[in-house]
């Protein structure tokens, strides 16, 4: 019954690596970053130590998915099937409950031989020789996929055999929901897999949204959802996903070099994972298409390359806390609609900041602290006509130098948080900051500032946290600052008025400040680290964006008063 059906197309192995983890891999330690890193960077170290890491494999115990059983009495999943006297079951879930894909009778074979006949000749789908060796449980996990297919199309009226041949867009489609639902654990690690690989529509699998009246996967949301191993090259058989969010997940290995030929892609999230490799320059074909790219928080090295300032439908980018390198592509300023943008926590990306920085008109945030930056503030950021919608800055951490320019108050007037704390500016502090009326947080600590503080810092009436410690500047605190400390209610951040006001170390008499260091306080640094600010926003933004619908890429800053006591 069995005869062998041979798709006669070019046979390209693709992935060598792993037949679907066949290798016993026990969860290793994520050699990440410390809790102290920041300050060893400032001492001279960098994170170049850090490991790449181990990416779990599919079962319970760290065992091959493919060969894993579920719990056939409690895993409603495999209620219904018939190990011994079932004919044309669904083979994944017999294969994960029984370990055999189960009978399967003419039908299924004929059906199977349409499916064949549809697959395109392409690197995506390797020659399959799909006779009795390929009914194994352990085998590649497309030959699962591939015989699901076949019951599915018998199981649903979703691919007519006779009456019109099947649609090779939603054959390849499935082939890769399929994949990756074998290929990270979906049969035991997911926390939810309400639908997959059952009979019903795709459109009603968790974590798929489709579009009005289509059949197709407009977005693929599976954020915080226990993913593990890698994302299948497949990826780019999706011929209208928009939106892949797989953040905060355990996905590992490279980007797929086939992911970066999805042209309708809008937003790509694969932030807080295991991805090792770099950026591939084929970003720039999806230069008229991609909106958000969040690829935080994983083990990406390189450079960054030129090509992203090609992507000029970006508006968010979150490259920070990776292991990216060199100096900041000056193409950058071609992102000219961007909002927001982090590159933080990049120990090893050196070098000034691009002049052509000033052309990103639309940015709100920026996020450069952590890094190994130097040089002065470039004078097109500070132009009145370029960069006026500025609103967050964190350039803390890193080795700029040269005054704070009297023009920032006039350049950017909306500004709410400015961190340039840890680095070497030098001069005054200038007067035109008190016109800064929606400031919120300003930090000075730790740079070589002389003089006194201005007296018109005290016309900030938004102000919460104000830090000049460990600094050569001198004097009193002026009466207007301490008058914003006694408007509002002491160490309550609902309330309006100065809340945190930390004098400079031993130079400076304030009679209102609620942190004074003097003595031996001067010996240590002061602890005002603001890191939990953007963790906590980004946690609202993502809470935000979990039912799975585009985000609205506005910077937020409804919770400024609560994330202001951020500190340790």
């Amino acid at each position: 019954m069995y005869d062998t059906i041979q798709v006669n197309r070019r046979g390209v192995d693709y992935r060598k690596i792993a037949i679907i983890c066949v290798c016993i891999a026990a969860f290793a330690t994520i050699v990440g970053l410390s809790v102290g890193l920041a300050n060893a960077k400032r001492q001279g170290n960098t994170n170049s130590g850090r490991s790449a890491p181990t990416i779990p494999s599919g079962g319970p115990d760290g065992t091959n998915t493919l060969s894993t059983l579920l719990d056939q009495q409690e895993d409603p999943r495999c209620h219904g099937l018939d190990a011994e006297n079932g004919v044309n079951q669904n083979p994944i879930f017999h294969c994960a409950c029984f370990g055999e894909m189960g009978t399967m009778n003419d039908d299924m074979i004929r059906s199977a031989a349409d499916i064949a006949t549809v697959l395109p000749d392409s690197d995506i789908f390797p020659e399959l020789k799909l006779d009795e060796t390929s009914m194994k449980c352990d085998k590649d996990p497309r030959f699962q996929v591939f015989w699901w297919l076949a019951w599915y199309q018998l199981a649903t009226d979703a691919f007519p055999v006779e009456d019109k041949p099947l649609a090779e867009d939603i054959v390849v489609e499935y082939m890769f929901l399929g994949e990756l639902f074998l290929e990270t654990g979906g049969l035991d690690r997911w926390i939810i897999s309400d639908n997959w690989m059952s009979s019903k529509s795709i459109c009603m699998w968790f974590g798929i949204n489709c579009r009005n009246g289509e059949q197709h996967a407009d977005a693929i949301v599976l954020r915080h959802n226990g993913l593990i191993g890698i994302i299948p090259e497949s990826i780019s058989a999706a011929p209208s996903l928009r939106e892949i969010v797989l953040h905060d997940n355990e996905v590992g290995d490279e980007i797929p070099e086939t992911l970066w030929r999805m042209d309708t892609l809008e937003i790509l999230d694969l932030g807080n994972n295991l991805l090792t490799g770099s950026i591939s320059d084929q970003i720039s074909r999806l230069k008229d298409s991609l909106i958000k790219l969040d690829i935080k928080s994983n083990y990406l090295t390189g450079e960054l390359p030129s090509e992203l300032g090609e992507c000029t439908s970006l508006h968010e980018l979150k490259l920070e806390d990776n292991d990216f390198e060199g100096t900041i592509p000056s193409t950058f300023g071609q992102l000219t609609g961007l909002q927001k943008l982090s590159l933080a926590t990049n120990y090893d990306i050196t070098g000034p900041l691009p002049d052509a920085f000033g052309l990103m008109t639309q940015l709100r945030e920026l996020s450069l602290h952590d890094m190994d930056l130097s040089g002065t503030i470039p004078a097109a950021m500070v132009n009145t006509l370029t960069m006026s919608n500025l609103e967050h800055i964190r350039i803390d951490n890193n080795y700029f130098n040269g005054t704070i320019p009297a023009t920032i108050a006039a350049a950017w007037p909306h500004m709410t948080f400015l961190d340039v704390r840890k680095n070497e500016f030098t001069g005054s502090l200038p007067t035109e900051m008190g016109r800064m009326s929606l400031l919120e947080l300003a930090s000075f600590s730790e740079n070589l500032f002389t003089g006194t503080i201005p007296t018109e810092f005290g016309q900030l009436k938004e102000l919460k946290h104000l830090h000049i410690s460990f600094t050569d500047v001198t004097g009193y605190m002026p009466a207007e600052i301490c008058t914003l400390r006694q408007d509002g209610i002491p160490d309550n951040p609902a309330e309006p008025g100065l809340q945190i006001l930390v004098a400079d170390c031993g130079y400076m008499s304030c009679a209102c400040c609620n942190v004074e260091l003097t003595g031996d306080e001067c010996d240590r640094e002061e602890d005002d680290d603001y890191s939990s600010v953007d963790e906590e926003e980004e946690e609202e933004e993502e809470e935000e964006e979990s039912g799975g619908d585009q985000e609205e890429l506005q910077p937020a800053v409804e919770a400024k008063s609560a994330y202001l006591y951020g500190g340790n």
